[in-house]
This record gives C-alpha cells, sequence and structure tokens, in this order.
C-alpha cells in the first residue's frame, strides 16, 4: 500500500534537489575535450579568438617598434607614425573579424 505521508515528506527535499539540478545546468557549462568546435557550420569561434589574438600580437608588434618623421627640436609635435598604414590594416583585421562573428551571434 502507498504511504502517501512518507511521499508528502520527500516532495520538498526531492523537489529543491531537482530545482537545484536544473540551475546548475542553466546557471554553469562545462566544455572539456581535445578539439572542440563553438559556433556554426563554417565558422568557429574558437579560431576566430586565435585570429583576433594574432592581431593584437601584430599590433602590438607594430605599435612598439613604431617611428614619426617630422620630429623637430622644440615642437613637441610630430607627423603621422612612418607604419599608419600597417597600424589601420590591423584595425582592419579586427573588423573582418567581428564581421565573421556578428553573423553567428544570437544577441
Amino acid at each position: 500500500m502507498l504511504n502517501v505521508n512518507a511521499l508528502t515528506l520527500r516532495k520538498p527535499y526531492f523537489s529543491s534537489q531537482v530545482d537545484y539540478i536544473i540551475n546548475a545546468l542553466i546557471n554553469y557549462q562545462w566544455l572539456q575535450a581535445p578539439k572542440t568546435w563553438i559556433g556554426s557550420k563554417d565558422e568557429n569561434v574558437l579560431i576566430l579568438l586565435s585570429e583576433l589574438i594574432l592581431v593584437v600580437k601584430e599590433l602590438a608588434d607594430t605599435l612598439a617598434s613604431h617611428t614619426h618623421g617630422g620630429i623637430l627640436a622644440g615642437t613637441a609635435s610630430t607627423k603621422a607614425p612612418n607604419q599608419a598604414s600597417a597600424i589601420t590594416g590591423h584595425g582592419g583585421d579586427s573588423g573582418e573579424l567581428k564581421g565573421r562573428l556578428d553573423p553567428i551571434t544570437k544577441t
């Protein structure tokens, strides 16, 4: 025979356990694998992130070694960097990566 009182007493316990598991699944996601693909059929967000890191490194290298022409003693002003086109190119590279990421990003 079914003991209704026993089920009634356990219901809050089981309900809280189910709520805990659901909240854990909703609020936390762990993804671990030797190789991971996140994105659409054609774009892997992790590849885009890797390419963006490379663009940032190239930009940092360019800026670290950039030079200016037209420096005159005492004027405290310079012309644009000699590497301005390379710096602008890095900006274009990052814009291109953003253009690949935006179509596969849920907003």
